[in-house]
């Protein structure tokens, strides 16, 4: 059974599921659009809702070693104007090209994420992005003068931190938010699956398996709830064993327990234990949200990552985007109350 909306002096048929789910995805908005306003005081959680586009007050600066390339790198993230976006850039080279954070930029998926341009190409930005993602900062410049982003402490939470001691700026253009309109998962032969849904609110879901130490492990979280800042904390792990052929493979050069957990076929070599028994599972989705960043704009979906990395994640923004006018509906908030009358007053 079908329904017809009138919608732009155009006769358009939509499937009674996509209308009564975009119908809902636009109240939504609309709902939160007159009643959530950004504040100089931002939460994790509110990034979705913020009505205007934002970047960061003043510049911040790190220093740290490269997980893999084991080189001392330092990077600046600087505010930038509206509609710049992330970019990022290297300034070890001149000729470096600008690259932006976007999923067909991505030029590898070897247990990090690496996007290129031409010649110039940076590793392991997925704990910055999922950072930025998270709080909703829509346009920076990020300089580095290597190939790789610093491990830090292994997680998310060094970049949050310095963030929310600085600051926000907001500015004047309004955001535009990807609405999921109908399922949309993309499978591999090892048993890894990535998975989004029609839902009112975004949410994640992650499932990991793994032998001895780390086991099954299952996380559910949406941006709503106030423990979210604990998966932005959660650290990368390895087990031991695999570190010797990770480094002959020039991989991990840079590891150690300053900034990885690593673990045995029967402890945690880390003094120090975990930050929460689930740390595992949150890492993962910490990483998965570092590469669902790379859609370019914040999305409204219930996410599942089932034993799945960098390469099923990326392979799945890519496919997704490509799909996008089957899946996706594009929304910007100044519109969402004409558009709510369109659908109901055509």
């Amino acid at each position: 059974m079908t329904t017809n909306c009138f919608i732009n002096d155009g006769l358009h048929i939509y499937s009674r599921t996509v209308f009564i789910g975009t119908i809902l995805a636009s109240l939504l908005l609309l709902f939160y659009v007159c009643r959530v306003r950004p504040g100089p005081k931002k939460k994790v959680e509110d990034f979705v809702f913020q009505r205007f586009q934002k970047t960061i007050k003043s510049p911040v600066s790190f220093t740290g070693v490269g997980l893999h390339s084991g080189s001392i790198v330092d990077l600046s993230i600087n505010p930038a104007p509206e509609n710049h976006g992330i970019v990022f850039r290297r300034i070890d080279n001149q000729n470096s090209a600008p690259i932006t954070a976007h999923a067909f930029q991505v030029t590898s998926t070897n247990l990090a994420t690496t996007i290129g341009s031409g010649f110039s190409k940076i590793s392991t930005i997925e704990h910055l992005m999922a950072a930025i993602y998270s709080l909703g900062i829509d346009n920076a410049l990020i300089t580095v003068n290597g190939s790789e982003i610093p491990a830090l402490d292994g997680s998310a939470k060094p970049y949050i931190d310095k963030f929310n001691e600085i600051g926000f700026s907001e500015q004047s253009v309004e955001r535009s938010f990807f609405i999921i309109k109908k399922p949309f998962e993309l499978s591999d032969n090892k048993g890894s699956l990535v998975k989004v849904e029609p839902s009112l609110r975004l949410q994640f879901r992650c499932s990991i398996d793994f032998p001895g130490v780390i086991g099954k492990q299952d996380v559910e979280v949406g941006f709503h709830q106030e423990g979210f800042a604990n998966i932005l904390s959660a650290r990368t792990f390895c087990h031991a064993d695999q570190v010797e052929q990770m480094k002959k493979d020039g991989l991990a050069l840079g590891g150690s327990l300053q900034n990885a957990i690593v673990v045995s076929n029967t402890d945690i070599l880390n003094k120090e234990g975990l930050r929460s028994k689930d740390e595992f599972a949150k890492h993962k989705l910490l990483d998965a949200i570092g590469d669902l960043a790379l859609l370019g704009s914040p999305v409204i979906g219930k996410f599942s990552f089932i034993k799945s990395g960098h390469n099923l994640h990326v392979s799945f923004v890519t496919e997704l985007l490509k799909a996008k006018h089957d899946y996706i509906a594009i929304i910007e908030p100044r519109h969402a109350a004409e558009e709510y009358k369109s659908l109901f007053f055509p």
